[in-house]
């Protein structure tokens, strides 16, 4: 819709008495869409957080004003000569350390605090690609 009303714009003229009305009708149509627009992307991450909510547990009030879901996948975590599967869920506040279940969830295994968070790449002979990620004097070492 918002082209259209560009190609019309674009094709009268400026001095034509529908011109100003035009760029009205346009800017009105832009804002109403960015509206809609930002409407689905909150939707849409509600919709996320619910379903992490339900998939870990021992989770519980992940819906917070403000929170935003950012990234999720499944890191190693490198101790001693094993590696144990854990599956990390990312927000804007906080990094929900998970470990998976047999039955397709995750076990919560800590929620940490982005604030203060210290994460750098590492070298170790153990793992390659690994980070540490060093939070509340604790650290953990993780590999992809």
């Amino acid at each position: 819709m918002t082209s259209l009303m560009y190609d019309y714009l674009n094709n009268l003229c400026p001095d034509s008495a529908e011109y100003e009305d035009t760029q009205a009708a346009l800017l009105l149509i832009s804002e109403v869409a960015d509206r809609a627009n930002d409407s689905m992307q909150q939707g849409e991450n509600l919709q996320k957080l619910v379903h992490i909510e339900h998939s870990v547990k021992g989770q519980s009030n992940l819906l917070q004003p403000g929170r935003v879901f950012l990234k999720e996948g499944t890191l190693m975590k490198v101790s001693g000569k094993n590696r144990h599967p854990r599956h990390l869920f990312l927000m804007n506040d906080v990094l929900l350390y998970t470990y998976p279940q047999k039955d397709g969830k995750y076990r919560l295994k800590n929620t940490l605090n982005v604030s203060g968070m210290r994460v750098s790449r590492v070298m170790t002979e153990k793992a390659q690609n690994a980070l540490k990620i060093e939070y509340a004097e604790n650290c953990l070492t993780l590999s992809a």
